[in-house]
């Protein structure tokens, strides 16, 4: 198939016209001229790779901790309307039994729906609960826990939550962090530092001991200061992380999205960290990680006013 479009985005700029052909479903060649006659011309906007979320913990009515088969078939096709072609359905800290219970789910609904032309969920990423309780955010102080071995051996005895999860956000600082670094990327989970505390010292060994993302830089971590930069200036300055940022001007201002794109070049990650009111009118509410919530004045809020996730898809954040 040849689809031609009169703007591409290719190597982290626009150019056109041109063309992307492709066979058995993949990208086989990207044109730099307009072909005469293609399969599909498109008529306006911009031809681009399919969209990739690493941080969405739900959108239009659904939330990736609770949803069944169903849930996840109308999330994962109302995404993929909006370009998104995978993404990595997101659980906040909680009582391990429903950590389990949401895997459970998941589990069952990939396998459900093998080979259907939806957005792709490649594994599940777990934000918590081995979070500092000083920059928890929408996460209850009540559940998190130190990431010791005995509370992995709990987390990973599940067989459905050790078949999905891919993704790990902790806070490297609390006791046993380190060690649980090294286990679970010994295990191939990805591990990514976030809701921390940490200094720069401290996340630097996090890193050392195998750490590869940082989750919403800006956002639920120890503010950056020239003579103690932290986790901040680590994601930006240390090559060997990519930095997440979530793309709603809301969470993080517009100007300090724009100097973090900057500096982390790139390495530099757009994410939504989405929740289900995304998609939905202004006022909508939902439960979201045991609290109440609304979208209201362009993210999702508690009732008094504080963050508790965002309302964007990622094509959104990306026209921002």
């Amino acid at each position: 198939m040849l689809i031609a479009a009169d703007r591409l985005f290719r190597d982290g700029a626009i150019t056109g016209p041109g063309a992307v052909a492709i066979e058995n479903g993949r990208i086989a060649a990207v044109l730099d001229y307009d072909p005469a006659n293609p399969d599909l011309r498109l008529q306006g906007g911009i031809l681009a790779p399919g969209l990739i979320d690493l941080h969405n913990n739900g959108a239009f009515g659904i939330d990736c901790a609770e949803a069944d088969t169903d849930g996840f078939r109308h999330l994962c096709r109302a995404l993929g309307a909006r370009g998104v072609t995978s993404f990595a359905p997101t659980v906040i800290t909680a009582p391990f039994a429903s950590l389990h219970g949401a895997a459970r789910r998941l589990r069952a609904a990939l396998a459900a729906m093998a080979g259907e032309p939806v957005a792709r969920m490649p594994g599940l990423h777990l934000e918590g609960p081995f979070l500092a309780p000083n920059r928890r955010g929408a996460h209850r102080t009540d559940w998190l826990r130190d990431p010791t071995g005995a509370a992995l051996d709990e987390l990973l005895a599940d067989p459905d939550l050790a078949a999905t999860l891919k993704l790990v956000t902790l806070a490297p600082e609390r006791p046993g962090g380190l060690a649980a670094v090294r286990r679970l990327t010994d295990a191939g989970v990805m591990v990514a530092l976030g809701h921390s505390d940490a200094d720069a010292t401290e996340a630097q060994a996090a890193i050392e001991a195998g750490a590869r993302l940082v989750t919403h830089v800006f956002t639920a971590m120890r503010p950056f200061h020239h003579r103690d930069p932290g986790l901040i200036g680590v994601a930006l300055a240390d090559a060997r992380v990519h930095a997440c940022f979530i793309a709603d001007g809301v969470h993080a201002d517009a100007l300090a999205l724009r100097f973090g794109f900057a500096a982390a070049g790139a390495r530099a990650v757009a994410v939504t960290d989405s929740v289900s009111l995304a998609g939905l009118p202004e006022g909508s509410t939902a439960r979201f990680g045991g609290d109440s919530a609304q979208a209201r004045d362009g993210a999702a809020r508690r009732p008094d006013g504080s963050l508790t996730g965002a309302t964007i898809t990622l094509d959104e954040g990306l026209r921002r």
